[in-house]
């Protein structure tokens, strides 16, 4: 076959699906000088192979999703190939992507960059591309990008980083000291923003006021940020949103019947914000609700008892509030929630066995686990357990987050409840990747302790 079309005039675009290359010399593909484009879906080639083709010089396309390219392997198509419009390979584990002066690079779909160290874009203004940093980066240089459609770091902020000229933006996560008002500003431009991540960072009040006119926004997620009612106050206009995160913020009554009138509202996280009756009874009231993070929020026991009995939630975080009789009742009597988070709020393994004996569908996660697991599972935790185990250890439950939450929505959907401990440890990097991996959307539920 290779060499058929080898020695043909053309197609332009050549699609190879489940086509098996191993092995195969693909050299004879550049006797067809017409060829602008190729496709290798599910074809096991390798990137030596990609390199017999180098005397296709006008060569416009080329896509090899499951083959693995280096940093220099990069480096080499983009001078073989200088009409490159799309690019698509697996570059997870390069530690350097530079793309500069590539005015018709126009589509180059990477995987989440679990290796990279250094990032460079300049001066690709066609360029449509998310970017996906998934561990600790070094340098990184964003400029002349006006079509990137989403720009996340999986750890703290670059002090250095320096990001301008974007205007397309539909998504952007970031966290840490360094994100300041500068940051803030470059995202700023991009009026279709639909999903905005700013963890613990440094923004000040006026700034973060600006976030009012992301008319198009579904997710904010502000945990730590300098948020308090009169910054709430300038989000009037935010009526699309079905995700809020207001963790360790200083929010009170005005922001909560703000987000009662949000009819599209389906999950919000409150970690750790203190709220007085008059904020709890509100609280009461979004029934569209259906995934509510209180931990550490010290909620009354009342209010307990109505947001059960009143909405209708399907996930629960409780974690690090001491349960009442009347309390643990009620959970035993509710049909609706599918997970819950009872972490540090002193249950006994048999009041846990009881949560789960009452309502067969749900999963029920804390924190002190024994060598026994509570459910019909004999694997032992918090080793790895098949997905069917109803009960989650510490470790377990990050891994497999993705799994219990199924909105098929996929800006709409993320890992909730990511865990942030501080800045030198690795869960900062787990819980802000979580945010955007597979393309999906999730709040974070605990603290992250800045520089």
């Amino acid at each position: 076959i290779v060499d058929d079309i080898g020695n043909c005039e053309g197609p332009s675009c050549v699609c190879f699906d489940r086509f098996k290359f191993q092995q195969i010399n693909v050299k004879p593909f550049t006797r067809n000088s017409l060829i602008r484009g190729l496709r290798f879906l599910n074809s096991q080639i390798e990137f030596s192979q990609i390199k017999q083709l180098a005397a296709l010089t006008e060569l416009r396309s080329i896509s090899a999703a499951s083959c693995k390219a280096s940093s220099k392997d990069l480096a080499w198509m983009l001078e073989a190939f200088p009409d490159l419009e799309t690019l698509d390979f697996d570059i997870g584990a390069v530690d350097e992507l530079a793309l500069t002066s590539r005015p018709g690079l126009a589509s180059f779909s990477a995987r989440p960059l679990k290796q990279v160290k250094r990032v460079c874009l300049q001066d690709v203004p066609e360029l449509e591309m998310d970017i996906h940093v998934a561990c600790p980066i070094d340098e990184l240089h964003v400029s002349d990008a006006p079509q990137l459609t989403g720009l996340g770091l999986a750890s703290l902020w670059p002090p250095q980083a320096k990001v301008s000229g974007l205007r397309e933006l539909r998504w952007f996560a970031a966290g840490g000291a360094s994100v300041d008002d500068s940051v803030l500003e470059s995202v700023l431009y991009c009026q279709s923003l639909d999903r905005l991540m700013l963890a613990y960072p440094s923004v000040s009040k006026e700034s973060l006021r600006n976030i009012g006119g992301f008319l198009e926004l579904t997710s904010l997620v502000l945990p730590g940020a300098d948020i308090d009612d009169s910054v709430t106050s300038c989000f009037k206009k935010l009526a699309m949103l079905r995700e809020a995160n207001f963790d360790d913020c200083n929010i009170g009554p005005p922001t909560i019947q703000w987000l009662l009138g949000i009819e599209s509202m389906r999950r919000l996280s409150i970690n750790y914000v203190v709220l007085p009756s008059e904020a709890w009874r509100i609280l009461t009231r979004i029934k569209q609700l259906n995934e509510l993070e209180i931990a550490g929020a010290n909620i009354p026991e009342e209010v307990f008892v109505t947001l059960l009995q009143e909405l209708r939630l399907e996930h629960l975080n409780i974690a690090e509030h001491k349960l009442s009789n009347t309390e643990f009742e009620c959970l035993k009597q509710n049909r609706s929630l599918r997970l819950l988070n009872v972490s540090g709020c002193g249950l006994s393994r048999d009041q846990i066995q009881q949560l789960l004996d009452a309502n067969k569908s749900l999963l029920v996660y804390f924190d002190e686990m024994e060598k026994t697991p509570i459910s019909d599972s004999s694997v032992d935790l918090p080793a790895p357990a098949p997905t069917g185990d109803r009960l989650l250890c510490k470790d377990r439950y990050r891994k497999i987050r993705l799994l219990l939450a199924n909105y098929g929505v996929p800006h709409d959907s993320m890992l909730r409840n990511s865990y942030f401990a501080n800045d030198s440890d690795e869960n900062l990097d787990q819980a802000l990747f979580g945010w955007f991996d597979s393309g999906k959307f999730r709040s974070l539920a605990h603290h992250v302790k800045t520089n």
